[in-house]
């Protein structure tokens, strides 16, 4: 029943992208709460206020950011910049008047400036609607008044950010910082104050933005570490600043101000990366699959098994939008950069069907390679490899690292496809036996007693599953049951795009 409700989850998440998702949620975060602006005073601000705001700061970033990735040269992603203005509608306070939409529309190009001069390595370093309401908000010339931190509202927003987080995979991260934030404010309000707890825990999620700051804007991917560990001390960081109600002179702690150290924190420990690539040849292994290799960027550096987003700007298109993430097919060790994918012609998306015609010297940009779908550092852990379809790709990196690295691994594969046709790389993973890895190909997804018996010695071995999430699941479910530790299995979830 659980595996039915899981299948019919992952269905309608993965119909559209993160970014889409998110898109999709703040506009009905927003548009809720105009309606109430309008029809009650329980958002405690007004209707026209917000919906003139709101507004303003849609086109003020539509226009910044347009101009400003016309003047860098780069590719403006077709989601970004809506986001950005629906979450600072959020942040600040609205206003219908002149004036203050006038220095609303200022906040939103701030915003759009810090993606295209605020970088490292061309990307990004803050929070685009942190970093433009943290100016405006410093400079006392729009204060952030965060009033999306009201009861009526809470219910809404986190209902809205629950699809996000598991397309993410991100509830671990959101409530690390959940769980530091009450703790500081228990410390800062019963310690040092004298509010009871009970009433620090209503308060903070009735007025404090816990979930909308959590939920929406710590977990952006590209201005996160790239490895959950590190996620989790960001988290840890933001959560205890935002918080500590600590105040330095002109400068309080503040939810924008706490984001933006944890975006500093990231530069620090994570480097963001962004390079364009350069296509250098694509080849077709079946009629609907793709390969496309490109020039490696000198300085790029990324681990077996992760993977990259990648923006692509084009006319016409769909909601599905410009950009997705694929995994690298190439190992670190080789001097080109390969993705491959699925594409199913029209009934595929915008995105897919213009990468599935890019032709060699045609281009697209890549960012921050990230994910903790890699091997174990310790070499002696025997290892069980399970890919279903397209997501071999990520496998095809770990095996053409295990075989460069010249150390002889115990590892089983077990890869699934189709058909004969669609086992990719599959004369590489023979020719690996030399390397210790032993492959079998299935047509089918095998049952318990099989699995067992092509892996003999399945429970002491460290288990990595990639696929589509039915696979994920049903093998997973497998490997519990076949004595592996939850701990000892780790999986990539194919998204779909």
């Amino acid at each position: 029943m659980l595996n039915k409700i899981g299948h019919v989850v992952d269905n309608a998440v993965n119909k559209i992208t993160m970014y889409k998702g998110m898109l999709f949620s703040l506009l009905f975060i927003d548009a809720v709460a105009i309606i109430l602006s309008y029809t009650t005073d329980l958002t405690g601000v007004g209707g026209n206020a917000l919906l003139s705001t709101t507004l303003t700061l849609a086109l003020s970033c539509f226009v910044s950011n347009r101009l400003l990735a016309n003047l860098y040269r780069a590719s403006a992603n077709s989601d970004s910049w809506l986001i950005s203005a629906l979450i600072m509608a959020c942040l600040i306070s609205p206003s219908a008047e002149p004036g203050r939409l006038a220095l609303a529309a200022l906040c939103g190009v701030i915003a759009m400036a810090s993606k295209y001069v605020l970088i490292w390595h061309t990307s990004h370093i803050f929070n685009p609607a942190a970093f433009g309401v943290a100016v405006m908000s410093l400079s006392g010339l729009l204060p952030a008044t965060w009033w999306i931190a009201c009861p009526v509202m809470l219910p809404i927003v986190a209902l809205s950010v629950l699809p996000t987080l598991y397309r993410l995979r991100k509830f671990q991260m959101f409530t690390v910082f959940t769980l530091a934030s009450l703790l500081m404010m228990l410390y800062v309000q019963t310690v040092v104050g004298d509010t009871s707890a009970t009433e620090v825990l209503r308060l903070a999620f009735t007025s404090w933005p816990i979930v909308f700051l959590g939920g929406v804007m710590l977990t952006e991917p590209m201005t996160t570490p790239a490895r959950r560990q590190t996620q989790l001390l960001m988290a840890v960081l933001v959560g205890v600043f935002f918080a500590s109600q600590l105040d330095l002179g002109p400068i309080g702690a503040s939810p924008h101000l706490a984001l933006l150290l944890g975006n500093l924190f990231t530069l620090i420990v994570a480097r963001p990366y962004s390079a364009n690539l350069v296509l250098r040849s694509k080849r077709q292994p079946t009629d609907d699959v793709y390969e496309l290799t490109f020039d490696k960027p000198r300085g790029m550096y990324y681990q077996a098994g992760q993977y990259m987003d990648f923006t692509m700007g084009h006319r016409n298109a769909d909601f599905r939008g410009t950009r997705r993430s694929f995994s690298l097919v190439s190992a670190p060790h080789e001097d080109e950069l390969r993705i491959t994918f699925r594409s199913f012609g029209e009934q595929s998306s915008s995105f897919k069907r213009v990468l599935a015609g890019l032709e060699p010297g045609g281009r697209l940009r890549a960012a921050n390679p990230r994910g903790d779908f890699v091997l174990p550092a310790d070499a002696s852990r025997p290892l069980l490899l399970i890919a279903g379809g397209i997501g071999i790709t990520p496998i095809r990196s770990m095996v053409a690292a295990l075989v460069a690295s010249v150390q002889k691994r115990d590892v089983v594969l077990l890869y699934t496809a189709r058909d004969e046709a669609h086992f990719l790389y599959r004369q590489e993973f023979e020719q690996a036996a030399s390397a210790g890895v032993v492959s079998h190909f299935e047509l089918h997804r095998v049952n318990d007693e099989e699995l067992v018996s092509l892996v003999p010695d399945i429970a002491k071995r460290h288990a990595y599953i990639s696929g589509s999430d039915s696979l994920i699941r049903t093998y997973n479910n497998q490997l519990r049951r076949a004595g592996v530790s939850a701990a000892a299995i780790h999986a990539d979830h194919f998204s779909g795009y």
